[in-house]
Order: C-alpha cells, then sequence, then structure tokens
C-alpha cells in the first residue's frame, strides 16, 4: 500500500527527510514487492519534491529580488568604477611598455653613439702619435616611465586556429597531436536527435540511445 505524505511543515519535513531518503537509497529491487514498495517510495518522494518547491518558493522570489536590488545598485556603485579603473590601468600599461621602449632604444642609439666618438678620438690620437685621450664614459639609463598603481601586465600567448583543414591533416598524418581537436558536442548531439536512429551518422561518429527516467534532468 502507498505510504501518505503526513509532514507539511518546513520543520517536519526536515526531520522526516533523512529517513526517507535512507530507506529509497537503501531498497535493492529483487522481487515484485520490492518493485512495488520502490513505486510508493517513488510517489512519496514525488510529494515530499512537490510540497519542498512550495516552501522554497518564497525563498526563491526573495533570492530573486534581493539579486535584482543588488544588479542594480552593482550598476550604479560597482560596475562604472571598475570598468574605467580597467581602462585607465590598461592605458597605463600600454603607455609605459611603449615608452619604455622607446626611452631604452635612445639610450642604446646615445651610447653606440658615444662609442664610435670615442674610437674616433683613439684613432686620430693614434694617427697624430700623440697619447689616447681619456674620454669619460657617460652611463646612458634609461629612465622608466611612472607606472600607474595597480597596473601591472604580463606577455600572454594563445593559439589562434586559421586553417582548420590544415591542422586535421597535420593531425590525420601524425604531425600533431589529436587533442588539437575537439568534436563539437552541441551539433554532434543535434545530428543523433535528428536522426534518431542507433548506428553511424558521420565517419567515426555513433548515434546512441540511453534511457533517461522522466524528471532526471534538473
Amino acid at each position: 500500500m502507498e505510504k501518505e505524505l503526513t509532514v507539511s511543515g518546513t520543520e517536519q519535513l526536515k526531520a522526516e527527510v533523512p529517513s526517507l531518503v535512507k530507506e529509497a537509497q537503501a531498497l535493492v529491487i529483487r522481487n515484485d514487492a520490492d518493485n512495488q514498495k520502490a513505486a510508493d517510495l517513488i510517489n512519496l518522494l514525488a510529494k515530499v519534491v512537490n510540497r519542498a518547491k512550495e516552501i522554497l518558493e518564497p525563498h526563491n522570489a526573495a533570492i530573486k529580488a534581493a539579486t535584482a536590488a543588488r544588479d542594480n545598485l552593482k550598476a550604479l556603485i560597482y560596475t562604472p568604477p571598475f570598468n574605467v579603473r580597467e581602462s585607465l590601468r590598461a592605458q597605463s600599461g600600454a603607455y609605459v611598455y611603449a615608452e619604455t621602449a622607446r626611452r631604452n632604444a635612445i639610450a642604446e642609439a646615445a651610447r653606440i653613439q658615444q662609442e664610435k666618438e670615442t674610437k674616433k678620438a683613439e684613432a686620430k690620437a693614434i694617427k697624430q702619435g700623440v697619447p689616447v685621450p681619456i674620454v669619460p664614459f657617460t652611463p646612458i639609463i634609461a629612465v622608466a616611465p611612472v607606472q600607474a598603481t595597480g597596473a601591472s601586465f604580463t606577455e600572454q600567448y594563445s593559439a589562434e586556429v586559421r586553417d582548420m583543414m590544415a591542422l586535421v591533416k597535420a593531425v590525420a598524418a601524425g604531425k600533431a597531436d589529436i587533442s588539437c581537436l575537439e568534436p563539437n558536442g552541441p551539433f554532434l548531439n543535434s545530428k543523433a536527435k535528428a536522426v534518431k536512429k542507433e548506428g553511424e551518422i558521420l565517419p567515426g561518429v555513433f548515434c546512441v540511445m540511453k534511457m533517461i527516467p522522466r524528471g532526471a534532468r534538473q
């Protein structure tokens, strides 16, 4: 005989649900009686789930309202300063990178010019038979521009596939690892759902069927 749902309040459900779940988890169906017991438990668990949804609904509504209020406040006081800060950090980092490279190039050019002038003076002195003058060496140091507080950058590299067919051929020829290619799950699943018949639907791709209890997917 099917069990009845005798609890309705939150505290009662909190007290009864653990034992009900434990009973369902312990059930192993070996015969008709076990199967009937499973059917009774399934119906009872469905009632518990529905009642739990009713109890949770006010909380869900409150969470939804609080989330909306938070998002509105976030759009006013958090997102604008955060975005403009990140924009300035990126701008500062780009400037520091470019300006440092420019100043280093100028310093290097000055160093090379200084070496040329030193060698020229030495050659002239040797040619005239006079002591080689001591040309004071002035270190050329490029001063990096001040970097904005919080602006930190590093080089980052990523792969960009520009010729998919070339990559496929490389994998087929053993020149590239097969992990370079990743199946397009959503696309292939849509093909299988359209075919609705087990078997090969594309070279190396098969449609398979699985039995899933109704309501199993959340």
